[in-house]
């Protein structure tokens, strides 16, 4: 099932070219981290979280965006402005997740 997540990238505008922006690649807001979340993710999580999206390959993200339904009707520049986006902002999110959201990390003492 596939499902349409053009608000999370753009507000509901449509998706466009300065998907590629770098003010979009590089925003600092974390989508989804309600405070109920924040108060019982551990840096070890975020660590986990890290890995697990420096694991997506380019081609899965690529593979991904090809899939996309015709009926959503999104041309091939669009589909490669995404791709640009989703590779940029994967590379630009694992640098410092854990940090982003914890200000202090845990310490590894043993």
């Amino acid at each position: 099932m596939a499902m349409d997540h053009t608000h999370s990238f753009t507000c509901g505008r449509p998706l466009g070219a300065r998907l590629s922006s770098i003010e979009y690649i590089k925003n600092d807001t974390i989508l989804g981290l309600f405070p109920e979340f924040k108060e019982v993710i551990t840096y070890a999580d975020l660590v986990a979280a890290q890995n697990a999206l420096g694991k997506i390959p380019t081609g899965e993200i690529e593979h991904a965006v090809d899939d996309l339904p015709d009926e959503w009707e999104i041309d091939n520049s669009i589909r490669t402005t995404l791709k640009t986006f989703l590779n940029q902002r994967r590379d630009y999110v694992i640098e410092d997740l854990s940090t982003r959201i914890i200000d202090q990390p845990e310490l590894d003492l043993e």
